[in-house]
């Protein structure tokens, strides 16, 4: 295991940026997607109406509710997701939130709005891919595209599209599809083996969501100790395409209630989505709950980036948000061929 990748970065020579938005209530920022659009490093973050408390390693501090606990305002105790969207330039963060107003009905469930969103530009539109919960009584969590346009000096979102589950309709909860960042409408479903789907926009199915195939679906199968799952996007690296994946550890804590350890690792594939390279897996920052959702290396020199540069934007412990660089060096540096 690489224990403290954040530390390892400072000390060869990078760098790490605290990601704070002002809000109403003061609780989570989690989960920021980054993606690179005309030389702009554009970056979401998510806000939580919670705030988590999560007691560590050997979970000798716990609170009063046990190792885990979601703290709520009083008065909304929902999980309520608000997203703010914009760049992130010279060391300074500027989002503001996204106005999705227009697209909004009542919600059927307790967890509310866009999560976990990655954003991707596919034939000129800015999209937002992430899981809503939100549209039915139990909860059935699908993935959605929001095309989003800045619009009367703000964020606004003008489509919403939910999507089908190729082969089955029946699943509870499809979420961590990631966006695959040179392929119009192709997300990588599933990590191990690789499963890749289109996304048909103009194709309905008879429930209302919008056509999904799988398109490829990968015989090599890793033999790990945990499941791999969806973390960032795919970006274009060397004659193939890098990501980060998430696994996690679960287990029942001392209430005998679910509780988990999250870890990372780097996976680098072939232009043919046939897996060649795996790093050890790592957390951020030591947290046992970390999620990373945004990657980006800079191709090409600009006034305001640097070729080979590598941005990796991260959440903590559902509480704060990050955004990490180094070089493609140090990157390439943790694969290990299989």
């Amino acid at each position: 295991m690489i224990n403290n990748l954040g530390k390892k970065v400072i000390e060869s020579g990078g760098d790490i940026f605290p990601l704070v938005v002002e809000s109403e209530y003061k609780t989570g920022l989690l989960n920021p997607g980054l993606f690179l659009h005309k030389d702009r490093l554009l970056i979401n973050i998510r806000h939580v109406q919670y705030v988590l408390y999560h007691s560590e390693n050997n979970q000798f501090f716990q609170s009063k509710w046990g190792p885990l606990a979601y703290l709520h305002p009083e008065n909304d105790q929902t999980l309520t997701t608000v997203n703010y969207f914009g760049e992130f330039t010279d060391r300074e963060l500027k989002v503001s939130k996204v106005n999705t107003e227009t697209l909004d009905v009542k919600p059927l469930w307790e967890f509310v709005g866009l999560e976990d969103v990655r954003i991707v530009v596919w034939d000129k539109k800015l999209w937002m891919c992430g899981v809503r919960r939100d549209t039915t009584i139990n909860g059935q969590g699908r993935i959605e595209m929001s095309q989003i346009a800045q619009k009367d000096g703000e964020w606004k979102e003008i489509k919403r599209y939910r999507l089908d589950t190729p082969g089955s309709s029946d699943t509870y909860c499809e979420k961590n599809w990631v966006p695959i960042n040179d392929k119009p409408y192709h997300f990588l479903k599933w990590s191990n083996p690789i499963e890749i789907v289109k996304v048909d926009l103009s194709q309905k199915c008879d429930n209302n969501n919008f056509k999904c195939d799988q398109v490829h679906l990968s015989k090599k199968v890793l033999s790990l100790p945990r499941d791999l799952r969806g973390g960032t996007n795919l970006v274009n690296w060397d004659d193939g395409y890098l990501m980060i994946l998430h696994e996690v550890d679960l287990f029942n804590n001392s209430l005998n209630k679910k509780d988990a350890f999250y870890y990372h690792r780097l996976l680098y594939l072939n232009k043919d989505f046939e897996v060649l390279k795996i790093s050890d897996y790592f957390n951020f920052l030591t947290g046992n709950i970390e999620f990373a959702t945004g990657l980006v290396l800079i191709n090409k020199d600009s006034d305001k980036l640097k070729k080979d540069d590598v941005y990796i934007s991260f959440g903590f412990q559902d509480n704060s948000a990050f955004l990490l660089k180094t070089d493609k060096n140090f990157i390439d540096n943790l694969l290990i061929e299989i």
